[in-house]
């Protein structure tokens, strides 16, 4: 009987977040990567200024890459140039192990996105190309979870970044179409998932409701 009722409660809550992150954490068991300095969080805080300056330029190189502009590989050596100060951040406070891997994830996914951003310019499907970026999410989310899964829950982190691409997708197809309504929304979008709470106080281990992310900021916030 005790057996037949637990098992009863697992098949009803097999969907709670808890299960979700717990079946994550039994499948990709890591052993925290102790930094080396006091908070383990002050690497992403101390990378703060860089990933907005990222943001920034990734923005920027949509925008030139669309509009065929004449700085377009200035604006990407300058994104390339962004991933490699933070992998260096990484570096500071956890192994070159750690930031190696972020340096490859990273720059794998700013680089899918470039092979992206040209198959939607010649209208190709972009499913295979989107699939390169997200397994690159993934990755660098189970690398940022091995330095700290106390902070940067891989599962939290995995589905931030994700939602992230999802806004740039958006950006990318608005900007095509000339839907600049659209575009200023989704790139406001993407903006508000990087520079909102969790990310800006170096704590991803809590996420709020990315169901409804407003011109306001990210709403519902649940983060603590």
């Amino acid at each position: 009987m005790y057996k037949r009722i637990s098992h009863n409660i697992v098949e009803e809550h097999f969907d709670h977040p808890m299960a979700i992150d717990l079946k994550d954490k039994l499948s990709n068991p890591v052993d925290p990567v102790p930094p080396k300095m006091k908070s383990s969080s002050g690497v992403w805080m101390s990378a703060n200024n860089d990933i907005s300056t990222l943001v920034g330029h990734i923005r920027n190189y949509i925008v030139s890459e669309i509009g065929s502009a004449d700085d377009v590989e200035y604006v990407k050596n300058q994104v390339l140039n962004d991933v490699t100060r933070i992998a260096d951040t990484v570096a500071e406070y956890y192994s070159t192990e750690i930031s190696d891997s972020v340096l490859t994830h990273l720059t794998g996914i700013v680089t899918s996105l470039v092979s992206l951003l040209g198959a939607a310019k010649a209208s190709k499907d972009l499913d295979p190309y989107k699939a390169i970026v997200l397994s690159h999410v993934d990755s660098l989310a189970t690398a940022l979870g091995a330095a700290s899964p106390s902070k940067w829950n891989r599962i939290t982190v995995k589905e931030y970044l994700t939602q992230y691409i999802v806004a740039l997708a958006e950006q990318i197809a608005a900007r095509i179409a000339s839907d600049w309504e659209a575009d200023e929304f989704a790139s406001t979008k993407a903006n508000n998932l990087m520079f909102n709470g969790p990310v800006s106080s170096g704590s991803l281990k809590d996420k709020p409701d990315f169901e409804h992310v407003y011109w306001s900021g990210l709403v519902r916030h649940n983060w603590y």
